[in-house]
């Protein structure tokens, strides 16, 4: 059984190895962190205690459904849960080296040459295969602002952030509305410990209710027929959040927009001179990448940037390089959905099972061009692909996934689900290199039912 080494246990990482124990591959797991999960791993995870998702559960899935009982939005614990249970499910835990920090990747004979420390001991193994999983949460970045070495109240970085209680009478600064600026604010808001709070961005996202009239957001708008329309000239930057306009309407925290001239030792200074006193600064300023263990050669080949959030590397729909046909990428840029990280995962397997050939060299190159057009965009939309179906049903169209009409001429009410119905992973299971058309249309089936009732 040829081997996969896998470079990281989270989303990305178990998506993966799945996919390749579905190929007849061996995956090995490499995972720098005491388990599985990446950055919803309990304890020392990426996420505050109150998060849920922003998106539902629907679209959270690798292929195995959630409880029935599952919340519609999942609170952080759900969603490692739901990764325990499917590496238990496929029995990945096997395959899984926890506290294997990676320290060293370099080309190897054609194949490639893997270094980690484990329990203080230096290992070395060759692979046929690699797979780059690590994740862009990677480094937590804070800017370098004037005058912040000499705040003298507490600086923490989102990821940092658990709750309020390390916080109580003081005045925070939540700098950035993104998802998380915007979702801890609230959290500081509710805990009722803060003496004052204060969101500080460059600009007011759009802010949107995680429900539209009862049914999920993403069920309402992730769907084909509004995929397909023109798209837009410009986008909004969003956030999704519940209590953010309702506390900023009334007066439980105060919004400053603008930028930051600098920080004094007690509190930050706006570009117009305006001063924000505070205790406390919780930089929700985003992450950059980090791959210090990969060979430079191979860095300087996919244009890696770690100061890049948005596309770290110019890679054929983020995953392969034309160079490298046992190498790829899984969920290596800014947003990726779980359905993204399950294509990606599957195309590669695929590609490295010989079930499939890379696409030609003349496509990858077309592919990795648009990729760079989209690094060097200005302005920039606020993820790389904001049409998810469209990228999906890009990647999956190289194992032969893709839903096309002539498929349904016997069942047009399927098809119809599909096109005018909630996007769903499902529709990739239809047929191709991993079809289980069986599951798939029970699936749709259900999903359609469930926003019926709703």
């Amino acid at each position: 059984m040829s081997q996969v080494c896998i470079i990281g246990g989270g989303v990305s990482g178990l998506a993966t190895a799945k996919a390749a124990l579905d190929m007849g591959l061996e995956p090995i797991i490499l995972e720098k962190a005491e388990s599985i999960g990446g950055l919803w791993r309990p304890n020392t995870g990426s996420v505050w205690d109150s998060l849920k998702t922003n998106v539902s559960n629907y679209s959270m899935d690798l292929g195995m459904p959630h409880q029935d009982s599952t919340p519609r939005f999942l609170h952080k614990d759900e969603v490692y849960r739901y990764l325990f249970d499917f590496s238990q499910q496929y029995n990945l835990d096997q395959y899984t080296n926890t506290q294997t920090n990676v320290t060293k990747v370099t080309p190897f004979d054609n194949q490639w040459k893997v270094e980690w420390l484990q329990n203080g001991e230096h290992h070395v193994q060759v692979f046929p295969n690699l797979v780059i999983a690590s994740g862009v949460f990677s480094k937590s970045y804070i800017p370098d602002i004037k005058g912040l070495k000499d705040f003298e109240g507490t600086v923490i970085h989102s990821k940092d952030y658990k709750n309020a209680n390390a916080l109580k009478n003081k005045r925070v600064v939540v700098i950035g509305n993104a998802f998380s600026g915007s979702e801890i604010t609230c959290d500081l808001v509710s805990s009722n410990q803060c003496q004052k709070v204060t969101n500080f961005a460059r600009r007011k996202l759009f802010v949107m209710n995680p429900y539209c009239d009862n049914v999920p957001w993403d069920l309402v708008f992730f769907k084909r027929f509004i995929a397909d329309q023109k798209k837009p000239t410009s986008y909004t930057y969003a956030t999704i959040s519940e209590k953010y306009d309702e506390y900023l309407d009334s007066g439980k925290f105060d919004l400053k927009l603008g930028q930051i001239s600098h920080i004094q030792k007690d509190g930050v200074v706006l570009d117009n001179g305006e001063k924000i006193s505070a205790d406390a600064l919780i930089f929700s300023t985003g992450y950059r990448t980090e791959l210090s263990y990969l060979d430079p050669k191979i860095c300087e080949a996919v244009k890696f940037d770690p100061q890049d959030s948005f596309l770290p590397m110019t890679l054929y729909k983020s995953m392969l390089h034309p160079d490298f046909d046992n190498l790829g990428f899984v969920g290596m840029y800014r947003g990726p959905h779980f359905s993204v990280i399950q294509l990606q995962a599957q195309a590669l397997m695929s590609i490295f099972a010989k079930k499939i050939s890379m696409p030609e060299r003349q496509e990858l190159m077309f592919g990795m061009d648009s990729v760079k057009k989209l690094r060097e965009s200005n302005p920039k939309t606020q993820y790389p692909y904001p049409n998810n179906i469209e990228f999906c049903d890009g990647i999956a169209s190289l194992i032969g996934a893709k839903p096309e009409p002539k498929d349904f001429h016997n069942d047009y009410n399927l098809w119809n689900m599909i096109y005018k119905g909630p996007f769903s992973l499902a529709h990739y299971g239809l047929k191709g290199v991993y079809a289980q058309p069986e599951y798939a249309k029970k699936h749709i089936k259900q999903l359609q039912k469930a926003v019926n009732e709703l």
